[in-house]
């Protein structure tokens, strides 16, 4: 036991595992050669006595590690085994600390060379702590780390020190064998760049790069339209894992509410990619209405910025800014908050402030309020990138709506516990926002890009040979613009609200997790597409028109608004309507979309589909 805890004390001092060991194999080699000899000498029957004696047998002992020839020059016989032992182990010893001098003097450029014939590694770029980060969340993933600090973190990785020509530098490093290569740089412009110029070099190698933007991030052009690069944002990977494992209109049932009403406290780019993922991922018919308060010191200010960049929401959701804050004796704000709760009780609250404003102590704030002053009774979503030392919960709505208190039913430590009202829940750590930007995967948007195929089989666009012919959402998937892969992405995520409309049981499955127990990933899909009413015309009419709304505001948050003749320029769409105005051309194409999801569900799991046939669905 302590020596277990000495190696957990020492081993931070060293920057990698690999380094930790050998100097103790080599420590180990060189203490056990020196008591080895230093004891054969003593023990020798000319050996001198006393405290010199001693001195005498460690200095001759010392010697073994330094290939002396007093080793060789003395007849070491079978009478004299720690002598022959402190011979070997001493060579040993030797041997090892040449070799690291060796690959200390010549270590970067043999490392070149053995990275040179690395093949299907990650390449990461960059010290921002999307790189750093992404290196912590794939535990024994080949990689090298181009990196200006040297702050590699993955067991089985190489550090280059960032210098000279990047391109140069990438070639060194095995880029063109890579599994894909990370860009995460910190600054959007400089990781842009880069990510560009590596792609434009390795057209075929998946590039990743971290924008913190999440509204930037969706628009941004590749400069090659073939290249294989994918910008994902933090804050757009955290919002969607936790709207998926906590989904609100589960939250919103279980207390019985008229809509999905959600808070958010702070509304910096966390706060805004939770209001989208709310409104792509959480479009349920049971509540259908949705509510956001948003609560901000700075609220004014973003909500017009935030309407200027999302024009036309109000016609889907009811989002109210309040500036101020509930941690402070704000008669203003507490009574416009209470305003709100009485028209519905909220079903969520998420504390999206910024680290530096420490979000636990938000949330613990909040619920001390609410304790005492009643504002609300729902769990509160804690932002915290580290997991901010909190009990981990399951996925899904757990006692929500039933359970007398906040405390979490006894659990044995580290297992996890359904949530509760006033729960504090962890939200954001860089693993799951990894994970919630599909990041943790071999195959990256392996199910948007099966929904894409789909599609473009169901209207026609395969058989189409001149792809300048082809609409901008038929093109095949290498040269699809982000725009419409976002689209497709978000597709996907709304597919366990239709199971639900269905009628499958989600949460239950969300509390279940999988084969090991542990929470579902954002990217699994239920094994139920028998649910989906795929020969019940009218059930299927019914999650049409979910769909339909789904995709209406997922165009809005886009940017697109109505228009009689479609102008993809402009971004105007006939179909911008309700379900009720929609001609039977039109509904047909929100039936695909459902189809396209039970046939998805289908080939995860290896069934056969014969529907999916109607060749008409919308772009």
């Amino acid at each position: 036991m302590a020596l277990r805890v000495f190696l957990r004390w020492i081993e931070p001092i060293f920057r990698r595992r690999a380094v930790f060991f050998f100097w103790i194999l080599a420590g180990l080699l060189g203490l056990a050669a020196v008591a080895s000899g230093a004891y054969g000498w003593w023990i020798e029957p000319d050996a001198q006595r006393g405290a010199l004696g001693v001195v005498d047998a460690l200095f001759r002992g010392l010697k073994s590690i330094f290939f002396s020839d007093m080793y060789s020059a003395k007849t070491i016989t079978v009478d004299t085994p720690f002598l022959l032992a402190s011979r070997y182990l001493g060579g040993g010893f030797f041997l090892l600390m040449a070799g690291r001098i060796v690959l200390f003097t010549a270590g970067e450029r043999a490392s070149e060379l053995l990275l040179r014939a690395r093949s299907r590694h990650d390449v990461v770029i960059g010290d921002g702590e999307a790189a750093l980060h992404y290196c912590d969340a794939a535990p024994g993933r080949l990689s090298t780390h181009v990196s200006e600090t040297l702050a590699a973190r993955l067991d089985r990785s190489a550090v280059m020190i960032r210098r000279g020509d990047l391109m140069d530098q990438l070639q060194r490093a095995g880029a063109g064998r890579a599994r894909r290569i990370v860009v995460g740089e910190g600054r959007d412009a400089l990781a842009w760049t880069t990510a560009q110029a590596a792609a434009m070099r390795y057209p075929d190698i998946d590039v990743i790069v971290h924008i913190a933007d999440p509204w930037l991030h969706e628009r941004l052009s590749r400069a090659d339209p073939a290249a294989r690069l994918r910008p994902f944002s933090y804050v757009s990977g955290a919002a969607r894992h936790v709207m998926l494992a906590h989904p609100p209109y589960l939250l919103a049932r279980a207390y019985g509410a008229p809509a999905q009403h959600i808070i958010i406290v702070g509304f910096g780019s966390l706060g805004q990619a939770l209001l989208r993922e709310f409104l792509v991922t959480s479009i349920a018919e049971k509540p259908e209405a949705m509510m956001a308060t948003i609560i901000d010191p700075q609220a004014d200010r973003l909500k017009a910025e935030f309407e200027a960049r999302h024009p036309g929401l109000e016609g889907y959701a009811d989002v109210q800014f309040l500036q101020g804050s509930l941690l402070e004796s704000d008669p203003t704000v507490e009574a416009a908050f209470l305003a709100r709760a009485k028209r519905c009780e909220a079903c969520g609250v998420y504390v999206a402030v910024s680290e530096d404003d420490y979000p636990l102590r938000t949330g613990v704030g909040l619920r001390d309020r609410a304790e005492r002053l009643g504002l609300f009774r729902a769990p509160i979503f804690v932002r915290g990138a580290s997991g901010s030392g909190l009990r981990r919960y399951k996925s899904g709505p757990g006692l929500v709506g039933r359970s007398p208190t906040h405390d979490a039913p006894q659990a044995k430590p580290g297992e996890r516990v359904l949530a509760a009202d006033l729960a504090l829940i962890p939200f954001g750590d860089w693993r799951d926002a990894l994970d919630g930007a599909d990041l943790l995967t071999d195959h990256i948007d392996k199910h948007a890009e099966t929904f894409h195929e789909g599609y473009r089989r169901l209207t026609g666009a395969l058989d189409v040979k001149d792809k300048s012919k082809l609409a901008p959402s038929q093109q095949p998937w290498p040269l699809l613009s982000e725009e419409f892969r976002v689209a497709n992405r978000r597709s996907v995520a709304h597919a366990r609200a239709k199971l639900d409309a269905a009628g499958f049981a989600l949460g239950r499955w969300l509390e279940d997790g999988d084969e090991a127990g542990q929470p579902h990933r954002p990217g699994d899909l239920p094994p139920a597409a028998d649910e989906l009413p795929l020969d019940d015309p009218v059930r299927l009419d019914r999650l049409g028109a979910l769909e339909h709304r789904r995709w209406a505001i997922d165009r809005t948050l886009n940017g697109w608004t109505y228009g009689e003749v479609r102008d993809n320029r402009a971004k105007r769409h006939p179909d911008l309507v309700t379900n009720r105005e929609l001609d039977e051309v039109a509904k047909e194409k929100d039936r695909n979309n459902i189809r396209q999801v039970a046939q998805i569900i289908r080939d995860m799991i290896g069934e056969d589909d014969d529907d999916a046939s109607n060749p008409k669905q919308r772009g």
